[in-house]
């Protein structure tokens, strides 16, 4: 096993709490009730943008979507720089898998600024060799282009690479 590919929200950091916080907060300003159940089950693998489109068509709000994404992002970019804590053991299992020789990658439905923000204040970003970011893909994880994408720019089998995901 030469690569390692890891997903971020979760796996490496403790984020899902911002995203939830995020939607639930969208959703009061839209005036739009949303189970937070259902949603889970439906925003689940999905990239933020995919979600405030959904939101966006189930709402049938006339704010546009770059405003919604505006209004939004500004407090999870800051919570993400300031914030979000890692997951217990990353650094070490990072620190670990570099000293072993293993690339570390993560591939991630979130931004990449927000990603590598993060992965940086929290001092993991010397171990982690790339991000690939479903956002800046403009495609989600459920579609299996994304993971043979990482695959073929890292140079790697599926044989010979360990996922790591939360789900």
């Amino acid at each position: 096993m030469r690569t390692i590919i890891i997903d971020l929200l979760e796996t490496l950091i403790q984020s899902t709490y911002v995203w939830a916080e995020t939607i639930s907060q969208l959703c009061h300003f839209l005036d739009w009730d949303m189970d937070f159940e259902r949603g889970k089950e439906i925003f689940h693998k999905k990239t933020f943008t995919e979600i405030l489109d959904y939101i966006m068509k189930e709402s049938k709000t006339t704010y546009s979507f770059d405003y919604l994404l505006d209004k939004t992002m500004k407090e999870v970019a800051r919570k993400y720089k300031e914030e979000v804590p890692s997951k217990p053991g990353a650094l070490e299992y990072l620190k670990q898998c570099k000293e072993q020789g293993k690339r570390c990658v993560v591939w991630t439905s979130n931004f990449y600024e927000l990603a590598q923000a993060c992965l940086s204040r929290l001092g993991l970003m010397p171990y982690i060799d790339a991000i690939y970011s479903c956002e800046q893909m403009k495609k989600s994880k459920r579609d299996k282009q994304t993971y043979h994408y990482v695959l073929n720019q890292e140079k790697a089998n599926a044989v010979d690479t360990l996922f790591i995901d939360d789900s």
